[in-house]
């Protein structure tokens, strides 16, 4: 009876065919064999990142994963009917099997469900994206645009419009009163060619223009926690941040995606650490961090140290932001390989404290599929900084702060944002 039920275990209708009973073993196991070969066939053209991050199909598997542990328990406990002590085997063979089998089908069961409840938590309540929802803005924030979408140039020919998100790393913790956005970077990707770009944007810019038309006089870095604490006149303060930087740049940013750098340090060790070539000595004696130029591993706190760190010698915060592009595009690089699903349910833990995101829930998967698309060599790199994008003045209080210089900021907009 081991045997048959082993058989059965292994696949539906197996024991069966064993059994000799042909027609039982046809019913039980041609279903299954279909959708095998269907699965075969379709398998080669998915991306496995993009499934990950589509909850649609997450789910669909997960339902299917269900069904396939139903149909192989009903399938096993046919077979106990081949015994000569039917109930003998069924609580003997057939059960311990069956428990088994439940166990193999529980652990894909909790990944996709990880998944998915990563999905939501990091999606603004798993809103769908404004295209099929028809949703609106919340005051002060313009609408939002459904992603790269087409353009047509004077002639009438379509063009691509490039993937537009501002990535946001936020510092914040219990020893703050406010939410500084000390990171702000514009990443645009154009998915016809896989060419992309990233622009770092000073935090201490000052007197920006707010989506409304009015300047923000205060450093740019503070803008979130203003906006999140005058809700009477924005919706989303991140919103407002993604807006207020489309505007300097003369392009409307489609999605913002902001993490707190605690979290970016927990992101970084679930990864497994992150490669990265250092091409100048860091020497920041507050921080304690020690790096001579070459090839380096770093773990998640030594990562977060390497994208603040600028005490050391001739540093700034504008070489800061080199450091930043490096270490995002070397993190990326790594999880868009296919090994690193086999880090991603730690990954998922991670984020799903520590991101939040505006883009749509049926908007992750093309996203996913778009950076795949990105060529590492066709990245061109912007930092917006003095003389040429600004000019260092004194502000209030004797702060440091820098005056944009609007047309040269948004020359490099027109050029790296629009089709």
């Amino acid at each position: 009876m081991w045997l048959v039920t082993s058989l059965g275990f292994l696949f539906p209708g197996l024991g069966h065919l064993y059994g000799r009973r042909w027609l039982t073993a046809a019913v039980f196991g041609a279903p299954v064999l279909a959708v095998l070969i269907y699965s075969i066939i379709v398998a080669p053209s998915l991306d496995p990142i993009a499934v990950l991050f589509d909850r649609q199909m997450l789910t669909l598997i997960a339902i299917a994963n269900a069904l396939l542990l139903l149909w192989r328990i009903a399938a096993m406990a046919d077979l106990a009917r081949l015994a000569r002590d039917p109930r003998r085997a069924l609580l003997t063979v057939t059960l311990p099997v069956c428990l088994l089998a439940v166990l193999m089908h529980a652990i894909p069961a909790w990944l996709l469900g990880d998944m998915r409840t990563t999905i939501d938590a990091i999606t603004l309540g798993a809103a769908p994206s404004p295209a099929s929802a028809g949703s609106r803005p919340g005051p002060g924030v313009p609408a939002a645009s459904a992603g790269a979408g087409a353009a047509r140039d004077a002639g009438g020919a379509k063009r691509i419009r490039p993937l537009t998100i501002l990535l946001l790393g936020v510092d914040s913790g219990p020893d703050r009163t406010t939410r500084l956005t000390d990171t702000m970077l514009v990443v645009s990707i154009h998915p016809a060619d896989g060419r992309a770009a990233l622009l770092s944007v000073p935090r201490d810019l000052y007197g920006v223009p707010l989506p409304d038309g009015t300047r923000y006089e205060a450093k740019l870095n503070s803008l979130m926690s203003y906006a999140d604490g005058s809700p009477e006149r924005f919706a989303d303060g991140a919103a407002v941040v993604k807006a207020t930087i489309g505007r300097m740049l003369g392009h409307e940013i489609d999605y913002y995606a902001a993490i707190d750098l605690p979290g970016f340090a927990r992101v970084v060790d679930a990864a497994g650490g992150v490669d990265v070539r250092v091409t100048r000595e860091i020497a920041d004696h507050s921080a304690g961090l020690y790096v001579q130029p070459g090839q380096h591993h770093f773990d998640g706190p030594t990562a977060l140290l390497f994208v603040r760190s600028r005490m050391s010698f001739a540093d700034s915060d504008f070489i800061r932001a080199e450091r930043q592009q490096d270490l995002l595009l070397s993190l990326a690089a790594k999880l868009a390989r296919p090994d690193a699903i086999a880090s991603w349910p730690s990954v998922s833990a991670a984020v799903r404290t520590s991101v939040v995101t505006d883009v749509p829930i049926d908007e992750l998967s093309r996203l996913a599929i778009t950076l795949r698309a990105v060529q590492a060599n066709a990245v061109e790199r912007v930092v917006f900084q003095p003389p040429e994008f600004a000019t260092a003045a004194t502000g209030p209080n004797g702060a440091y702060i820098l005056i944009p210089n609007l047309e040269a900021i948004r020359a490099v907009g027109e050029r790296l944002l629009l089709p």
